[in-house]
């Protein structure tokens, strides 16, 4: 009898529809996200003939599309808060340093077997595109820590609720 004095009744139901309202259109969009990345691995399987690459390629591949999977997830059902933006943060120095890795700081060796014996080496240099791969990732990374400072700053100016 005291919950029906203070109006407690049905405050469970309404908080629970109220965090489905939020829930929902994150959830929703972290689904499209994982089915966006999904097609792109099974067109990537497609159109590539995978059995002729090497070994290398193929792994780099499913490892940067599992690193935009995950932080793509994460930072959907993390919008509207400040995880959105350490998410985005980590996204971009992780998918800086897993490039620079695969390709091995700009400059790729490849060794192919000749007909009158002997190897084939050819050695490209990418190290020029790689820095601009960078600085265009350093950016998004400055943009989500001015994002996070925006946002907390609107977080302390925003009227408390007592």
């Amino acid at each position: 009898m005291a919950e029906d004095e203070f109006g407690t009744e049905g405050f469970e139901e309404k908080g629970f529809i109220r965090l489905l309202r939020t829930l929902l259109p994150r959830i929703l969009k972290a689904v499209l996200w994982t089915a966006f990345y999904l097609l792109l691995d099974f067109l990537l399987h497609r159109s590539l003939p995978y059995e002729t690459l090497p070994q290398g390629f193929r792994i780099a591949t499913e490892g940067f599309i599992l690193i935009l999977l995950f932080f793509a997830v994460m930072g959907s059902l993390s919008s509207g808060t400040i995880f959105e933006y350490i998410f985005g943060f980590a996204r971009g120095l992780s998918l800086i340093v897993f490039t620079w890795l695969v390709l091995n700081g700009g400059i790729l060796t490849f060794s192919f077997p000749s007909e009158i014996g002997g190897n084939i080496a050819l050695t490209l240099d990418f190290q020029i595109f790689l820095a601009m791969y960078v600085l265009t990732e350093l950016l998004g990374v400055a943009r989500n820590i001015l994002r996070a400072m925006e946002f907390l700053s609107k977080k302390t100016e925003a009227p408390s609720r007592l």
